[in-house]
């Protein structure tokens, strides 16, 4: 009888047998369970990352770096088309005087919009469904939804209304600016963290 205890005791002890020691838990993480460092038992469930793109808040961890890659750049050129925009905007007052000057300006205006709207369409894309990347997304969606109309007609009243959206276009892009600077700001804290 003693024989068959000290084999059960000795099988309970090479098993990691619970009952035969204390737990010494490490807390549950984002990915993994609460875990017993001496037996490796784990009890409950891992706590799951705060967000499924972009800095988890709870580790510091940067998820789907690579998509997180592609929207960066996507933003960087959007980001700079819009100062080229922005500089040739506060260049039209030179035009004034000289229609034909003024109206090749917006010409030129417009066919850059034309790459911030490509790029502003990537992003959204890029974002997709992730919950992480709504903000950024809805914010790029409603600069994409209010860029100028690009139809700018030889006349007066054309060339005021186009003006008018360009004003207002202002606000979103501000709106999206301050996301965009929001979520490199997260990227770049994960940077140092990964």
């Amino acid at each position: 009888m003693k024989k068959i205890l000290l084999v059960l005791i000795s099988l309970c002890v090479l098993s990691g047998c619970s009952s035969l020691h204390t737990h010494q838990w490490e807390e549950a993480t984002c990915d993994q369970p609460k875990t017993c460092s001496k037996c490796g038992e784990t009890e409950g469930e891992a706590l799951g990352h705060t967000t499924d793109a972009g800095l988890c808040t709870r580790c510091n961890g940067l998820l789907e770096a690579d998509l997180i890659n592609k929207i960066e750049r996507k933003i960087s050129n959007f980001c700079n088309t819009m100062d080229n925009i922005n500089d040739e905007a506060n260049d039209l007052q030179y035009y004034v005087d000289n229609m034909d000057l003024f109206y090749l300006e917006i010409a030129g205006i417009n066919g850059r919009f034309y790459s911030a709207t490509s790029n502003l369409g990537d992003i959204i894309d890029l974002c997709g469904n992730y919950q992480g990347l709504s903000n950024l997304k809805s914010k790029a969606q409603a600069a994409f939804d209010a860029i100028p109309d690009g139809n700018v007609e030889y006349s007066e009243y054309s060339i005021n209304n186009w003006v008018d959206q360009f004003n207002a276009y202002n606000d979103p892009v501000n709106n999206l600016y301050d996301t965009i600077n929001d979520f490199e700001n997260e990227i770049y804290q994960a940077s140092f963290n990964i």
